[in-house]
């Protein structure tokens, strides 16, 4: 009788450890329904070396304009059909050098300098050849990598320039077994420098975190919970 009641015991404790506590999995504890959260400002990102943009050029020179964009962008933008290989097949890639090569103006340096700066420099550089040229500048290598205790580990592509890491969230799926108090991000600080952090997603905080929106090339890493490896 001993025995089986010291083996009701072992199971009895296998099985409250295989039981995850909701204040380990739920988000945004300690957020009253009476106070509004802030965020910060989304961030702007500034280009760096190996980024590739997608650039954009109108104007009612339409040959001029097509001889930038590319005859198969053109006609990609036509039918609505731009997909991620057509946007990094025909984009324009930051060199080494932090400068990319655009026809009628040759090389342009563009590294460390914002979408939106790009576009204006684009447009005084053209418009000496090109008559009042429209430039849009977009990212067309944003993506975020997940691994670890997720439904769905991968590497997506986002073409919006505030993505959160709520957005990421919603495509990896943590398991109930993630670790959610402790994840661990990885993001490029530099072309040639990664920072390695760890952040907790069940605390409120995460909405003034500077990785609250994510950035080109992040990776999230989530950890197994110790109740997992008793789980059945």
């Amino acid at each position: 009788m001993k025995k089986y009641t010291h083996l009701f015991l072992i199971l009895a404790v296998m099985m409250l450890a295989s039981c995850v506590p909701q204040k380990k999995i739920l988000l945004y504890q300690g957020v009253d329904g009476s106070a509004v959260e802030r965020t910060q400002t989304p961030p702007q990102y500034r280009v760096q070396k190996g980024d590739v943009l997608y650039i954009d050029v109108k104007s009612i020179d339409e040959k001029a304009t097509s001889f930038i964009n590319g005859s198969a962008t053109a006609q990609a933008t036509n039918q609505q059909m731009l997909s991620e290989q057509t946007l990094h097949f025909k984009g324009y890639e930051v060199g080494s050098n932090g400068a990319v090569q655009i026809p009628f103006i040759d090389s342009i340096g563009v590294a460390g300098m914002t979408m939106g700066e790009i576009a204006s420099l684009l447009v005084d550089s053209l418009s000496e050849y090109i008559l009042d040229p429209v430039v849009s500048v977009k990212l067309s290598n944003f993506r975020v990598a997940v691994n670890g205790e997720v439904s769905t580990p991968g590497s997506y592509a986002f073409y919006s320039p505030t993505v959160t890491i709520f957005d990421v969230l919603a495509l990896a799926r943590p398991t109930d077994f993630a670790n959610r108090r402790n994840v661990v991000i990885t993001r490029k600080t530099g072309s040639d420098s990664l920072l390695v952090d760890r952040i907790d997603l069940t605390n409120k905080e995460i909405l003034n975190s500077p990785y609250y929106y994510m950035q080109p090339g992040d990776q999230l890493y989530f950890e197994p919970l110790k109740a997992k490896l008793y789980g059945f």
